[in-house]
């Protein structure tokens, strides 16, 4: 579903990452990549929604980098 990014300092809404399915399955988690001297890109957030489906963000362009779904035919094996 669709992401909305606030400010910690203010409280204001910053950014709005929007996903694209017209009806998106709710997100259930997130996540920052910590940033380090070595990270090459910053500001990016993974999410994973309901359905399986995992979105790696640039949170400051608002941009989905990678959408990686779950094959729906793979089951887990038995407990």
């Amino acid at each position: 579903g669709d992401i909305d990014v606030y400010s910690s300092t203010t409280g204001n809404k910053v950014y709005a990452l929007a996903a694209k399915p017209v009806e998106p399955s709710p997100t259930c988690c997130i996540r920052f990549r910590p940033n380090t001297s070595s990270s090459k890109t910053r500001n990016v957030l993974l999410s994973v929604n309901a359905n399986g489906e995992v979105k790696h963000w640039h949170v400051t362009s608002m941009k989905c980098l990678h959408t990686i779904n779950e094959d729906p035919t793979c089951t887990p094996p038995p407990p």
